[in-house]
């Protein structure tokens, strides 16, 4: 996956043990959220490290709803998902580099320990 990325949306930290994600919008105006899915089982077993088992991107594309009966049509959104390598995960940071700067957000530590994870083979991270 390689979108041409046009706005940051959010950094966020979900309360699911510290799964991590970043949110943008592309060019076409879908909204893709890049997420890092947190290994509980190997992070309970450490005291210091969290540990993350997968990166995925989710893509909300919007489209619309015609009835076959009424021919009204409403928006309609439909969520894919998909597995993404560390690699992949690594270059969309690297392309949201440049939107963090200015960014405001109290969740801009999220960025920043999303590229340290990618940046390790353990994909791992000791906060303090």
């Amino acid at each position: 996956m390689n979108p041409e990325i046009k706005e940051l949306i959010s950094l966020d930290v979900y309360r699911d043990g510290g799964s991590l994600s970043a949110s943008f919008r592309d060019c076409e105006g879908t909204q893709h959220v890049l997420m890092f899915s947190i290994d509980n089982v190997a992070s309970d077993s450490s005291k210091d490290l969290k540990f993350y088992k997968s990166a995925s991107i989710e893509s909300y594309i919007k489209s619309e709803y015609v009835s076959p009966v009424t021919g009204i049509s409403t928006p309609k959104t439909e969520l894919e998902e998909k597995p993404v390598s560390w690699g992949d995960a690594k270059k969309l940071l690297e392309k949201l580099a440049s939107l963090v700067k200015g960014f405001q957000s109290e969740y801009l530590w999220v960025f920043e320990s999303m590229v340290i994870i990618v940046g390790n083979e353990n994909h791992a991270i000791k906060y303090s």
